[in-house]
């Protein structure tokens, strides 16, 4: 959702938000590391409200050079895995509508379109939609 040099988190911010969701337990942050080099991240942000509980909205981020390595499915995987032990049966995402490749990817391992967001994103100064997607599990 950020572009280039639009979210700047310092390391003690970063640091007390996972230790604000470690102590809540309902949402949780994954990082993959590649080569020693920090290359992306998966924020499972969960709800504490008790008719929300089993529902999370993930946020996945590789970065460009590192991506194509199976890197975001480890990641998704991690995120089914978390989902499980929390009980949580719908996992919730958006993409940009154009973005073909991570469409497909999230299609394939069971996400499935619930709409549209029409004109809610701002990328090189052009309108995109998103599209809503949930995979809903039984576990």
């Amino acid at each position: 959702m950020y572009g280039k040099g639009e979210r700047a988190l310092s390391t003690q911010k970063v640091r007390k938000q996972i230790i604000e969701w470690n102590q809540s337990g309902h949402s949780i942050i994954f990082l993959a590391i590649l080569n020693g080099k920090h290359v992306g991240y998966l924020m499972i942000m969960a709800n504490e409200a008790k008719q929300a509980t089993h529902r999370a909205a993930l946020l996945l981020g590789v970065q460009a050079d590192a991506q194509g390595k199976g890197i975001d499915s480890s990641l998704l995987q991690k995120a089914e895995e978390w989902a499980i032990t929390k009980a949580n049966s719908r996992l919730e995402l958006t993409v940009v509508e154009e973005n073909n490749p991570a469409r497909k990817l999230y299609e394939k391992i069971g996400y499935e379109p619930k709409g549209i967001r029409r004109k809610s994103m701002i990328i090189n100064n052009k309108l995109h939609n998103e599209i809503y997607m949930a995979k809903i599990s039984d576990y």
